[in-house]
C-alpha cells in the first residue's frame, strides 16, 4: 500500500458514512413531518439543534487535544488561542 492510499481510503469511508447519515436523517424527517404530523419548522429546528450539539462537542474535544482550547478554573470559562504568558519574576540585583 502506498503512503497516501490509507488516508484516501479513510476519507472515502467517512464520505460514504456521512452520505448515509444524511440520507437517514432526511428520511426520518420526512416520516416525522408527513406521517407523524410534526410541523416542518419544528423538525428543521430539532435537526439543526442536534447537529450543532454533536459538532460542537467533537470540535471542542479536538481543540483541547490540539492544545488550542483550555478551561480556566479561575473564571469558569473556556479560553481559545495561545495560553497567556506567565508573569516574569522580579530579578534581585
Amino acid at each position: 500500500m502506498k503512503i497516501g492510499s490509507r488516508a484516501a481510503l479513510e476519507g472515502a469511508f467517512w464520505m460514504v458514512l456521512a452520505g448515509a447519515a444524511f440520507a437517514g436523517v432526511n428520511t426520518l424527517e420526512q416520516i416525522a413531518t408527513m406521517q407523524a404530523g410534526l410541523p416542518a419548522p419544528t423538525a428543521a429546528f430539532l435537526q439543526y439543534l442536534v447537529a450543532f450539539i454533536v459538532t460542537r462537542m467533537k470540535w471542542r474535544r479536538e481543540m483541547i487535544r490540539r492544545g488550542a482550547a483550555r478551561y480556566n478554573s479561575q473564571t469558569g470559562k473556556w479560553e481559545w488561542g495561545e495560553p497567556p504568558e506567565k508573569p516574569k519574576a522580579w530579578k534581585v540585583q
